[in-house]
């Protein structure tokens, strides 16, 4: 039986067409995707994916304005860092509670991944939320309740067709893995004014 299964048919009709057989250029924002996902670290240089867009700089500011007019995106990281960016320019805050005070000024409007998350830290840390928020994740639900995968990674490549890096790029995984408070606050700024700046 194996042996049957295995055997190749020389009688199947086949009408090939040269053009279709010809080799076309891949789909490099799937195959970057699926390295990162894969965890496939040595192969991703091959992909010219790196960046799909050319990243303009980016003014960073340490420390979140005290008071904020307007709309902006809020990209906070647990652990390592926040990240507001309002179009123009990005602040960088290390501090949770000065990252969340920006959620206690009832004329921002926020654009955010999970603000639930937020909302809670922003609660246990004695805060009360006035801002107004747009939910990115939840909009995604919305829209597609079947899709499970709504992580912002994920959204920015399928919605923006944008590449986002991701927290696991950033820091490595495994025993390479490095811990957050061992990365430079300016390398971690910029990694979190990158990611914020793709999305907004």
């Amino acid at each position: 039986m194996s042996l049957e299964l295995v055997r190749l048919d020389h009688d199947v009709p086949v009408d090939p067409d040269m053009n279709e057989m010809s080799l076309k250029p891949g789909d490099q924002e799937r195959l970057a995707q699926l390295f990162s996902e894969l965890e496939f670290k040595g192969l991703m240089p091959e992909t010219p994916l790196q960046q799909s867009e050319p990243v303009r700089e980016i003014r960073i500011e340490q420390g979140f304005p005290n008071e904020f007019k307007g709309a902006a995106g809020l990209y906070s990281i647990s652990g390592m860092g926040s990240c507001l960016y309002d179009g123009k320019r990005a602040w960088t805050s290390f501090d949770d509670k000065e990252a969340l005070n920006i959620l206690s000024g009832p004329s921002a409007e926020i654009i955010i991944h999970d603000a639930k998350e937020a909302i809670v830290r922003a609660g246990m840390n004695g805060m009360a939320v006035k801002a107004g928020f747009f939910d990115v994740m939840l909009a995604a639900y919305c829209i597609d309740a079947a899709n499970n995968s709504v992580s912002l990674e994920t959204l920015a490549s399928s919605r923006l067709d944008r590449t986002v890096p991701s927290i696991k790029d950033f820091l490595g995984s495994g025993k390479n893995a490095r811990h957050p408070g061992l990365v430079p606050d300016d390398e971690k700024a910029s990694f979190l004014a990158r990611a914020r700046k793709r999305t907004f």
